[in-house]
């Protein structure tokens, strides 16, 4: 019984997931002549290109990010390592005495 519940829901929810995507104001080829003329009309349209293009490589992969992200990583990871040897040669250092 749980099975035929889930299946007829699933059914229901991809039914109108459906209606919605096949909702459309305009048909295919009336939107893609609209989109033709919007960009004829404004010479390209600029402001719909991705900002991205006017990036230099450095900011695109993100580099600058990851460098932080690195140094930030390996010093951590250098102070921790400084502060557990400091603690071994404390303790060794009381064990010897002892």
């Amino acid at each position: 019984i749980f099975i035929s519940i889930c299946v007829f829901r699933y059914k229901e929810v991809v039914q109108k997931l459906s209606a919605v995507h096949n909702d459309r104001p305009f048909d295919p080829v009336d939107l893609s002549v609209y989109w033709t003329e919007f960009v004829m009309k404004h010479k390209g349209a600029k402001h719909l290109k991705a900002a991205f293009r006017d990036l230099n490589w450095f900011q695109y992969f993100s580099l600058d990010v990851i460098a932080l992200l690195a140094v930030l990583v390996l010093s951590h990871v250098f102070l921790t390592v400084k502060c557990v040897k400091l603690c071994l040669q404390k303790l060794s250092k009381k064990r010897k005495r002892d």
